[in-house]
């Protein structure tokens, strides 16, 4: 899987691509586009696609799920701070240490929609 960002002038464009054959990167599976702001700082753009990757998997041997969710209990700590609360989300998952996006994709379709 690949995360593609586009920072332009007036837009900043993100794309997911799957996971394709035999370690290959795979088809773009998702885009999302977001206005290009000077003033807008590296931690409100963090903010801003945090949720793409708040995924923790029951079974990770990598990042233990109960690390996993102590720190997320501190990024949202900060989605607090900049009044964006809603933005964060975390799910777990019966599975070992991988990405799966089945919520963390739409959650950002969703937000990002939406003028986020």
């Amino acid at each position: 899987m690949l995360l593609a960002i586009d920072v332009g002038n007036t837009d900043t464009k993100l794309g997911f691509f799957g996971r394709g054959e035999r370690g290959k990167v795979g088809e773009l599976e998702h885009t999302w586009r977001v206005t290009t702001s000077r003033r807008r700082t590296s931690d409100e753009y963090g903010v801003l696609f945090r949720a793409l990757f708040s995924e923790a998997g029951q079974r990770d041997k990598i990042f233990p799920l109960a690390a996993s969710q102590e720190s997320f209990r501190r990024v949202q700590q900060v989605y607090q701070v900049f009044g964006a609360a809603n933005m964060a989300e975390q799910k777990t998952y019966d599975m070992p240490h991988e990405f799966s996006g089945v919520d963390g994709i739409p959650f950002m379709a969703r937000h990002l929609a939406n003028g986020a």
